[in-house]
């Protein structure tokens, strides 16, 4: 079994969504989509929530954040503002970002799918974020689609949909998802020798 949150992330990379979907509900992220054409996203959790309309959190999660951790950003009731576009994307890959989640929108999306940056969001807009000078805050727990997420969660998104899990729930489901995974490839296998 991972003994801690780096080696239980790497555990995941072969897993997807729809195989932890068959084995429970806990975590799905309803409504919350892959925007860019870069749709596996894999990581640790990093928490930031937005005063309204007010994205000036973000730079301080930004200049906080490590290798390897997804912003998964609580817009409130502003879930119709972008509140991440193409220029914190460019800070975010500079600062080794493995994607963001955000039950708001995001913006400049050419941009952002041309730099291959995993971001799950509710939409896409126009209308954004401005920076206001809010506190907002970093890494206390949230709730998004009815989730609550805290920081060092395991997220994980593809084009099927996207969860996060605590790390407990995300060792207790690891060795059922292998022994899943394993199962569903011999039935390809066993299906593939099936004639019409």
């Amino acid at each position: 079994m991972p003994t801690n949150t780096d080696s239980l992330i790497a555990s995941y990379e072969s897993i997807a969504t729809s195989t932890l979907g068959h084995l429970t509900d806990d975590g799905y992220l309803a409504g919350i989509t892959a925007q860019t054409r870069t749709q596996r996203l894999l990581g640790r959790a990093r928490t930031v929530r937005l005063p309204p309309g007010d994205g000036t959190p973000i730079r301080q999660a930004l200049i906080q954040s490590q290798p390897g951790d997804v912003l998964v950003i609580d817009m409130g009731d502003e879930t119709h503002r972008a509140c991440w576009g193409e220029l914190r994307t460019l800070a975010a890959l500079n600062k080794g970002l493995a994607g963001i989640v955000t039950n708001g929108c995001v913006t400049d999306i050419q941009a952002v799918n041309d730099l291959s940056f995993p971001a799950f969001a509710s939409g896409i807009s126009p209308i954004t974020t401005r920076a206001l000078g809010g506190e907002g805050s970093l890494d206390e727990p949230i709730v998004l689609a009815g989730v609550t997420v805290s920081s060092g969660d395991v997220i994980l998104g593809d084009e099927d949909g996207l969860f996060a899990c605590s790390p407990r729930s995300a060792e207790h489901w690891i060795n059922a998802l292998l022994e899943r995974q394993e199962w569903e490839a011999g039935r390809r296998h066993e299906l593939g020798l099936i004639k019409a």
